[in-house]
């Protein structure tokens, strides 16, 4: 239970910088990263920190140690590859939720589509990271490509993480 109200103070600090986005009520939900702002940019002043401490050492340990510097390395290793300016930044899918009764509604389109369509304004990339395989194809639909996979284990389970990018997408020939 400790983890889940860690995860939602990560939730709470995107809400702050405008980042979130809903549709149905809250059916469905995404809160994004925008370009150089990192989720620790607010670690001591919205008191994430002092909810680290309340947290089983175990959960820290995977995030801090096992998961956060993998995910890390992949991403960097990614950007070096594609060449990418690193001064441009990026927009990070830190969640995206839909309640299971409103699944295969198409109500993702509707909080991914503002930011996606912001990034390829801009000409920045789009990162996330996926635990879940089935949500895969799903991000491929809004054209985030799989540029690297990790295994997170521990006792209990082997979790793959699929490491997502998506480039800028040019703009249709006809939009305006």
């Amino acid at each position: 239970m400790q983890d889940k109200r860690l995860f939602s103070e990560f939730g709470r600090v995107t809400a702050l910088q405008g980042l979130c986005y809903e549709v149905d009520d809250y059916a469905c939900v995404t809160c994004w990263y925008a370009p150089h702002v990192e989720i620790t940019s607010h670690i001591f002043t919205t008191g994430i920190a002092g909810k680290m401490l309340q947290t089983p050492l175990t959960f820290l340990k995977r995030l801090l140690i096992d998961y956060v510097p993998r995910a890390d390395s992949a991403k960097a290793k990614y950007l070096k590859f594609i060449e990418y300016d690193k001064k441009l930044g990026y927009y990070y899918l830190l969640i995206a939720g839909t309640r299971k009764d409103k699944q295969g509604q198409g109500l993702l389109k509707h909080n991914m589509l503002p930011v996606l369509e912001e990034a390829d304004s801009k000409g920045i990339l789009c990162w996330l990271e996926s635990s879940k395989e089935s949500n895969v194809p799903i991000y491929e639909r809004f054209g985030f490509k799989i540029v690297d996979t990790f295994h997170l284990k521990d006792k209990v389970a082997t979790v793959p993480v699929y490491c997502m990018a998506r480039l800028p997408q040019p703009s249709p020939p006809n939009a305006m």
